[in-house]
């Protein structure tokens, strides 16, 4: 009688086994770059740290990223500052409009200016290495985080309801 025996797709000639998945996967990405640590703070609402946790990822639905899941969106540029595509990066803090709440925050909390030029993740990095005290800094996560949670809801609300406001 003939056992089951596993096989990764890419290596059909060995068993499975964790090291030919590791090699794998060490083919595609690179494994001395240290992975991007999401601060799950519980200082904020979990639907807003679900939200920019995909956000990063770009996985929450930008007229972009629906575009790229096949739907038929023939215009997926920014109705706001008409300059660049609607990316959850761009929707949240490179379009002009977010530039200048990231200025107000920036000019409230007192912190040097952040790059909104750059990724999300890029950003929270960024805030999470200033030189601050652990609250400080986790108080300016939050912030950040729902910063981002109420431009994304301002900016569903304008798109689909007609309500007026920004973004």
């Amino acid at each position: 009688m003939d056992r089951d025996v596993w096989y990764w797709s890419n290596y059909e000639q060995h068993e499975f086994n964790t090291k030919i998945v590791r090699q794998a996967l060490s083919q595609q990405i690179d494994l001395n770059v240290p992975a991007f640590e999401f601060h799950w703070n519980r200082w904020t609402t979990n639907k807003s740290l679900m939200f920019v946790w995909r956000a990063i990822e770009e996985k929450v639905p930008t007229a972009t990223t629906l575009r790229n899941r096949g739907m038929n969106l023939p215009d997926v540029i920014c109705k706001t500052c008409g300059a660049a595509d609607k990316t959850a990066a761009h929707v949240l803090i490179q379009c002009n409009f977010t530039k200048r709440i990231w200025e107000k925050i920036i000019n409230w909390t007192g912190i040097p200016m952040v790059n909104t030029e750059g990724s999300i993740k890029d950003l929270l990095q960024e805030l999470n290495e200033l030189q601050r005290s652990k609250n400080v800094r986790k108080a300016i996560h939050v912030i950040a985080i729902q910063t981002m949670w109420l431009l994304w809801k301002n900016r569903n609300e304008k798109v689909f309801s007609n309500k007026q406001g920004a973004a």
